[in-house]
């Protein structure tokens, strides 16, 4: 018998009974604080918003701080107590909680509620990830592009209560699992960077490095593909271009793929005839003329035809001369200098079917 099972046949052997969160403590929401008010050093305070991006299930530092002045007018939180995120844009996140076991009192602020109770707070905190929790919060949560959840309708959410000793082994338990849980992330983040560093050496390798007696030859990606062309965007303002389409439509950011599989974008053929749009064929490989941050100069290969939007080239190889993959792995190794060809026309970039026609590789 497990140290647990004996504490559950001490403490409670007819059976753990849940008891709504509002019969274990107050839970009052905060009011005002927003990130302006943030200062190098003061009042620990905790931002509805860091609950759900910044911090794990407890913490005893805070990441921000406020003056005392604007802190004596905000919701405190003690020792022990959880915090909780009121206000998100999805269901996933509100409600999401952590808590405060740092020795200072701290403050929060609106779209945030605090639990002060007098259980094992990690013992809450770990509840508040359970699917029995999730599937009660569901049931309170409303709005659309804003979910919101009322201090009243958390309280009516139901835990199970055993007796400290209970809950404190149970922590102890999770605890364990949690810091094993860490360290096989750490590990295998470790291996796949290990991995994809081994990756990028043998292809770079593969694909640039060849002896005399390969004698490999220079052309251009205008000289090795049946053609280059751009695609097209149907106009969004009409729905007989989009709704209950079934042509696959490419877009820029799809490009990320790498491997090209299924796309999200359908036209109707009404659409497609109306735009300058082509067919992609299957083994073909696209590359982004254009896009934020680091799409410009990705490339993708097609496992199956699409039609494209403006900002991808698809390059048709000329099979005698080169195949699809090749091309593929061939200019993942010339994303850095195509993304210098490019350079020239700001963030959005400055590649297109001239420079691709133009540009050398190696066969």
């Amino acid at each position: 018998m497990s140290k647990l099972e004996r504490l559950i046949q001490q403490y409670c052997p007819d059976g753990v009974e849940y008891v709504p969160l509002s019969s274990i403590g107050t839970i009052k929401r905060g009011n005002g604080l927003q990130k302006k008010d943030f200062v190098k050093a003061g009042i620990g305070c905790i931002h509805y918003g860091q609950i759900y991006t910044k911090f794990g299930l407890f913490t005893n530092k805070t990441l921000t701080y406020v003056d005392k002045e604007l802190a004596d007018h905000l919701l405190h939180i003690e020792k022990g107590d959880l915090v909780i995120a009121c206000t998100s844009e999805n269901v996933e996140d509100v409600c999401k909680a952590v808590a405060w076991l740092g020795d200072d009192s701290i403050v929060t602020g609106g779209h945030s509620c605090v639990l002060h109770h007098n259980q094992n707070p990690k013992y809450i905190a770990y509840f508040f990830q359970t699917e029995s929790f999730q599937r009660q919060k569901r049931k309170y949560a409303y709005g659309t592009k804003v979910i919101d959840i009322k201090p009243d309708s958390i309280g009516k959410i139901e835990i199970p209560l055993p007796p400290l000793p209970v809950q404190e082994e149970i922590v102890r338990i999770l605890d364990a699992f949690t810091e094993l849980q860490a360290e096989l992330q750490a590990e295998l983040q470790a291996e796949l960077q290990k991995r994809l560093q081994q990756y990028n050496y043998y292809r770079d390798n593969l694909l640039t490095n060849f002896t005399p007696e390969q004698a490999p030859k220079e052309y251009t990606l205008g000289e090795v593909t049946v053609d280059i062309y751009s695609g097209a965007t149907p106009s969004k303002e009409k729905r007989e271009y989009w709704v209950n389409g079934t042509i696959p439509w490419m877009s820029s950011g799809e490009v990320n793929l790498g491997q090209v599989y299924e796309v999200e974008g359908r036209i109707t053929q009404l659409g497609y005839d109306k735009c300058s749009t082509k067919m992609v064929p299957e083994g073909s490989v696209v590359i982004a003329l254009a896009g934020q941050g680091k799409t410009r100069g990705t490339v993708a290969i097609l496992r199956t035809s699409v039609c494209t939007n403006q900002s991808l080239a698809a390059l048709v190889p000329q099979k005698e001369i080169v195949s699809g993959e090749y091309l593929y792995y061939y200019l993942k190794t010339q994303y850095a200098k195509l993304r210098e060809v490019s350079a020239g026309d700001g963030t959005r970039g400055g590649l297109n079917l001239k420079m691709l026609k133009a540009y050398k590789v190696v066969i």
